[in-house]
């Protein structure tokens, strides 16, 4: 027992010490515990109650009994906290001491009410399961939860045989990371019950007879799209207000919608209201833009103020004979409304439309002289026809008008078959505007240097205009005058064929550096001279700038900037480079090897291995050695003279029909080309 005493005494302290720390939490503060096993397990030790025990939910940490009742809580390691028993849970926090630990909430299958506040503001709370079924949920129960993403909830049976569900105050209010709910059963919903759920796009009801939505229900639950609520249906002021994605609702069971119920739902795209609806509100509909027809029932007895307010986009409105007030500005600012159909048996309060200018077509189910009574003035209906004794079921008599403005060339005209009697269309066309009939009336003609003037005026509506002409030079087309170089790029030149004024410009691109050099490397013997050596592919305007030698005493190179050169190898056997260096400044490097022998060749190239010849053709074979300083040369030898003839240069001629063999040689390497003669 003084043990006991110890720890409600370490409890105590420990609640007076949150009230210092955090007084809006206060309300949590002041609890009565139960049999605290370990006063450690208030700050979030490990140890058990009643010793170790492990389940479904993870290692116990804690669990107690609430006074007066079977109603157990367990909390584990896991971050579970597990409801069990019967009845209903108190209007406090039990638990409220491991507010930051639980992270899933398990409600067991007796359980039939949670109390108020019993999980508020608990900031780590993802998940609710409930096993059963509730009569309630209570006020702020899930308030400031803000992690939880869903909730599902069956209601009670009750004495009727039906299953009942009532939805607290604030019970989940601010939970902006609630994204749908689903209730079973019949539905009561208090005010303000989910205020502020910001991600909220999903709220499902089933087996629902009747369902009550409190003042400010769904305020502010701006992803809102879908509310599928059946059975006959109770919304009081402000249920679903500022509920801006909100686009589809059936109120075909709807019976009261109190004021600002759905004010600024601005996607609602249909409104379609049943005839058990005897009231709208003041300003129920304020600023439901996505509106583009309404027709109110005869049921609907009264139309508060504002009632649709601001509905920009609403272009056909009908109300049936027997509503009997219409209040002030209830339809002020829609400023798209076409068509009107307004029944005689409404007193209408002041204002109820404001923006007369789009009003066309007016459906009076009175006499002109009813109308007149009512206070309905047609000089603010200035662009409207007014069709009285208007009835829904008369037959149409359609007659066709063409519109036209016979002294305006912009304004487009129009052809429409309506009816007389009440000005229904069957079929509308546009007519093309006539446009102006332009006419000169003084003119400066331009120039190529000086911009040129004419004065207009339009033969059918007066209207006049001056016409700036630009003056410019009539350009011949481009023709080049010098082609792109590896310095500057191609330019080009045109003259204007009225006063002779050239221009110049420059085309393209200048042309990137090229060279190919027929050798990479080449051996020569002590003191041999040679031209073999050449540069070739220069891009226009290019040139070999320089020639040198990295080491003269190995090798002397004189050149030109057409790319020849000669070669003179030094009395010593050695290795070194020429450096060719371009005018464009593109650069290669030649390795250049003396040695004492005689350069010998190391293959012949250029040849065929086959030629065919016509009697007395004539072709110059391109045999070369290589390497190209070899000092060996090309031996040519044709194994038919009477067939085919071979100079000392390569040229073979043909003689007569048949077969030889011509044989190039340079050294010991040799290679042979079958020449046929037909």
């Amino acid at each position: 027992m003084r043990l006991k005493l110890k720890q409600m005494m370490a409890v105590s302290l420990s609640a007076a010490m949150l009230l210092a720390v955090a007084p809006g939490e206060a309300v949590f503060a002041n609890v009565k515990q139960g049999n605290i096993v370990n006063t450690k397990l208030m700050s979030g030790d490990t140890e058990k109650s009643g010793g170790s025990e492990a389940s479904e939910y993870g290692n116990l940490m804690y669990r107690d009994q609430l006074d007066d009742s079977d109603i157990t809580w367990s909390v584990y390691d896991s971050g579970k906290l597990v409801i069990e028993g019967t009845g209903a849970t108190p209007d406090w926090s039990p638990w409220f001491y491991y507010k930051e630990q639980i992270t899933d909430v398990i409600i067991g299958d007796g359980i039939t009410t949670l109390g108020e506040r019993n999980f508020m503001n608990y900031p780590n709370l993802k998940t609710v399961t409930i096993k059963g079924v509730l009569s309630k949920i209570s006020n702020s129960a899930f308030e400031g939860c803000k992690q939880i993403k869903s909730i599902t909830a069956t209601g009670a049976v009750n004495a009727a045989g039906k299953k009942v569900l009532q939805l607290g105050e604030c019970v989940f209010k601010d939970c902006t990371g609630l994204e749908s709910v689903e209730f079973t059963g019949s539905l009561a919903v208090s005010k303000n019950a989910f205020e502020g759920c910001t991600s909220l796009g999903s709220v499902k009801v089933k087996e629902s007879d009747m369902a009550l939505l409190g003042n400010y229900a769904f305020l502010n639950c701006t992803k809102l799209t879908e509310a599928d609520i059946p059975g006959k249906l109770l919304i009081q002021e402000g249920a679903f207000f500022e509920c801006t994605s909100l686009k589809k609702f059936d109120f075909s069971k709807v019976s009261s919608i109190g004021k600002i119920a759905f004010y600024h739902c601005s996607s609602l795209e249909n409104i379609v209201l049943p005839e058990n609806v005897t009231t709208i509100g003041n300003s129920a509909f304020q600023g439901c833009n996505g509106v583009t027809s309404l027709n109110i029932p005869g049921t609907v007895k009264t139309i508060g103020e504002y009632a649709f307010y601001g509905c920009e986009n609403l272009k056909e409105l009908v109300i049936d004979e027997g509503v009997s007030s219409i209040g002030k500005h209830a339809f002020a600012e829609c400023k798209s409304l076409e068509t009107i159909t307004l029944p005689k048996s409404a007193a209408l309060g002041e204002n109820i439309f404001t923006d007369y200018r789009p009003i066309k077509t007016i459906r009076y189910t009175g006499t002109r002289e009813e109308w007149i009574a009512a206070g309905l003035n047609q000089n603010n209906f200035y662009n409207a026809t007014v069709y009285y004794e208007y009835t829904a079921d008369h037959k149409h008599t359609f007659v066709t008008y063409t519109y036209t403005y016979t002294n305006s060339c912009t304004e487009p005209g129009e052809r429409v078959t309506k009816c007389k009697d009440c000005g229904y269309i069957q079929l509308k066309e546009t007519l093309p505007a006539q446009g102006h009939d332009w006419e000169v009336v003084s003119e400066k003609k331009a120039t190529c240097k000086e911009e040129g003037l004419q004065n207009l005026k339009c033969r059918r509506c007066g209207e006049t205009k001056k016409v700036v002409r630009i003056g410019a030079h009539q350009f011949s087309s481009w023709q080049t005058i010098k082609d792109a170089t590896v310095f500057s790029p191609e330019v080009q030149i045109r003259t204007c064929n009225v006063c002779g004024y050239k221009e110049t410009r420059n085309n393209g691109k200048k042309l990137a550096a090229t060279m190919k050099v027929n050798a990479a490397k080449l051996p020569l013997k002590i003191k041999q001279k040679t031209t073999v050596l050449k540069v070739s592919g220069l891009a226009n305007g290019d040139s070999v700038a320089s020639w040198k030698s990295g080491n003269t005493k190995v090798v002397k190179v004189s050149g030109k900037p057409n790319g020849t050169c000669t070669l003179v190898a030094g009395r010593k056997k050695g290795k070194t480079t020429i450096t060719i260096i371009l005018k464009s400044g593109l650069k290669k490097k030649i390795t250049i090897t003396v040695q004492k022998a005689a350069v010998k060749t190391a293959k012949i190239t250029g040849m065929s291995k086959n030629l065919k010849l016509k009697k007395n053709q004539t072709v110059t074979l391109k045999a070369a050695v290589a390497p190209l300083t070899s000092l060996q040369k090309l031996k040519y030898k044709s194994s038919n003279k009477k067939i085919v003839t071979v100079t000392s240069k390569g040229v073979v001629k043909a003689k007569k029909k048949g077969n030889a063999v011509i044989t190039v040689q340079s050294g010991s390497k040799t290679v042979k080309c079958k020449v046929t003669v037909k």
